[in-house]
């Protein structure tokens, strides 16, 4: 697939983790990366940080971008304690099934159950322009 799918994680999200004072959306950034390590589309989506995505209140956020597909954005994950690694394997999965389907939308019951309702925004693909 010549589409570049990109997972972005807002890095100045406040969320805090266990012992750790650093951002919760640091930590998030960080584990995404590691587990990454091992998962069979590494080299197909790209795991980029990125500064405030303006839903603060909201705790942890990510956002999954593709050309030609519907853009999402996924607030108030919960990171702290145990739930750090659970909630980034869940992204992954999440991640999976974004960048197989050819549009990009994902039914609510095929969402692995920790992001369940936390889609914020479903952002339509932006129209091909003349052309292209």
């Amino acid at each position: 697939m010549n589409q570049q799918h990109t997972l972005f994680v807002c890095t100045t999200c406040a969320g805090t983790c266990d012992t750790n004072q650093s951002r919760g959306g640091d930590q998030l950034f960080e584990q995404l990366k590691t587990l990454s390590q091992d998962w069979h589309l590494r080299t197909e989506v790209m795991i980029q940080s990125a500064e405030c995505f303006g839903v603060c209140n909201q705790n942890c956020a990510i956002a999954l971008s593709a050309p030609g597909k519907n853009t999402y954005l996924l607030a108030n994950l919960t990171i702290e304690g145990e739930q750090l690694k659970p909630v980034a394997s869940a992204i992954l999965e999440y991640t999976s099934k974004y960048f197989d389907s050819p549009d990009g939308l994902i039914k609510q019951m095929h969402c692995p159950n920790l992001l369940r309702k936390k889609a914020l925004v479903r952002i339509p693909p932006l129209p091909n322009s003349p052309g292209s």
